[in-house]
């Protein structure tokens, strides 16, 4: 006998979530390859025109790593996967060129040995070699966007704190890591002081924590990246980020984290504890 499926309101929630984030990936993905979608469609052969299509190939690893990061984040909307795109650019293209660079040099070596007498012995080896190099590429982007929190030593500083819930622990917070600043430089050290202020404040403000509950703040410079959490008992948020209206004067914390960060989100345990990370260039 067939029994009735009743979904609850958060299970179409859940669901079409995930058919709206589906759907920005494969948007994404597709504008941000346009040129190369163009000239398939209109090609024939491309594997006659190698220079050609190997330069237009170019615009998968940023996109491959904007879907990364969009589906690591909770953003919904396609300008969610336009961030991560702008964010991961430069650093995807890089190492995206270089796997290309490696496939082209495998394929040529296909081309030249097919018709060889070696050719039965390293053709298959090559085409395997082509797809490891393939998939250690797209590992490699996957990491350069979910890398996680490194828990090994800190290299270079780091500052626990416990910090009073009161409308002065922003201030204390800055006081607190200004001895970073000779480490970090005055731009990098500037962009940390003000996401610190905006997440210690937010903690005081809208956390609910008790009053006698401190915000607890780590600030962790690691040789490549810099990490800070703020921590508090309170009842925790969804990682969403309204662009705030112009001219409000609330509503910028976590936008701002989330224009200046390079990763950041929100992780609970026995407390709720907000982090981000700005790497170390």
């Amino acid at each position: 006998m067939l029994r009735r499926l009743t979904l609850t309101p958060t299970s179409w929630d859940v669901i079409w979530s995930l058919v709206q984030r589906v759907l920005v990936v494969n948007a994404g993905l597709a504008l941000t390859n346009l040129p190369l979608l163009a000239a398939l469609s209109i090609v024939a052969q491309p594997w006659r025109y190698p220079v050609f299509f190997g330069t237009l190939s170019l615009s998968l690893g940023p996109a491959v790593a904007a879907a990364f990061g969009y589906l690591h984040g909770d953003g919904e909307k396609l300008v969610d996967f336009a961030r991560a795109y702008r964010r991961h650019f430069a650093r995807a293209l890089g190492r995206w060129t270089l796997v290309v660079a490696l496939l082209a040099v495998l394929l040529v070596d296909v081309a030249a040995l097919h018709d060889t007498a070696f050719g039965p012995a390293l053709v298959p080896l090559l085409v395997v070699t082509s797809a490891l190099t393939l998939a250690t590429g797209l590992l490699t982007l996957a990491l350069l966007v979910l890398r996680l929190p490194d828990r090994a030593r800190v290299e270079d500083s780091e500052i626990r704190t416990l910090l009073p819930r009161d409308p002065h622990a922003a201030s204390v917070a800055r006081e607190r890591i200004a001895e970073l600043e000779p480490l970090l430089g005055r731009v990098l050290f500037g962009s940390v002081r003000l996401l610190v202020s905006e997440l210690v404040t937010n903690s005081v403000r809208h956390s609910h924590a008790g009053v006698e509950d401190p915000v607890g703040l780590r600030v962790a410079v690691f040789a490549d990246r810099l990490r800070v959490e703020v921590s508090d008992h309170g009842t925790g948020f969804q990682r969403r980020v309204p662009a705030p209206e112009r001219g409000s004067g609330s509503g910028w914390g976590l936008y701002l984290v989330d224009q200046l960060a390079d990763r950041w989100g929100v992780d609970r345990d026995e407390a709720v504890h907000v982090w981000f990370e700005i790497d170390r260039d």
